[in-house]
């Protein structure tokens, strides 16, 4: 909290889930939508595309249906314009910019910024900023029985052939052997 605190944040608020091993995309939704909810008044809810959820990158849209407000994903740069965000989305071929209404929830790609080295004041400054440290009793909730269970986040493991060639023709001919190349 410090460390977001000395970077530029106003305040800091943090949610302590006591006995929760891990926390599955709907619950970690759920219990951030709550302490917003807890905080009042938001404007902009930013939120990393991948995260804690195992990289399902569902949070923040989970967020942003549980309170009811546009989401935008995969933002690489964002401008704030009176009531309303500008929002430049990184896609596969191209890029996409929407402006939305605020209050709004966006999920950011990990480049969208560089984040800045706080000074020596700035440092000192954060631990006299607004803190507020909450449990899930202190918001009301009582968590429900997670409905996935992961088992692995782990990439399957593949056996190689191991085929040694000596040459591009050679390649080729164990490429159409195998049915991964047609006979040209």
């Amino acid at each position: 909290m410090k460390e977001a605190l000395a970077a530029g944040a106003d305040e800091a608020h943090l949610v302590v889930c006591t006995g929760v091993d891990t926390l599955e995309s709907s619950i970690s939704a759920l219990v951030i939508a709550e302490a917003i909810k807890n905080i009042g008044k938001v404007d902009l809810i930013l939120c990393g595309e991948g995260s804690g959820d195992n990289y399902s990158s569902q949070v923040g849209s989970r967020v942003a249906e549980l309170l009811n407000l546009p989401q935008v994903g995969y933002a690489s740069e964002i401008k704030i314009q009176g009531d309303s965000v500008l929002v430049t989305r990184s896609l596969e071929d191209c890029e996409e910019v929407l402006e939305v209404k605020l209050p709004a929830v966006v999920t950011v790609v990990a480049d969208l910024n560089q984040p800045r080295i706080p000074s020596v004041t700035q440092i000192l400054k954060a631990g006299r900023k607004p803190k507020k440290i909450m449990s899930v009793d202190d918001l009301n909730l009582e968590l429900p029985e997670a409905g996935t269970e992961t088992v692995s986040n782990l990439a399957p493991e593949v056996q190689r052939k191991r085929i040694k060639v000596k040459d591009a023709a050679e390649l080729v001919k164990a490429l159409q052997a195998e049915g991964l190349m047609g006979r040209g």
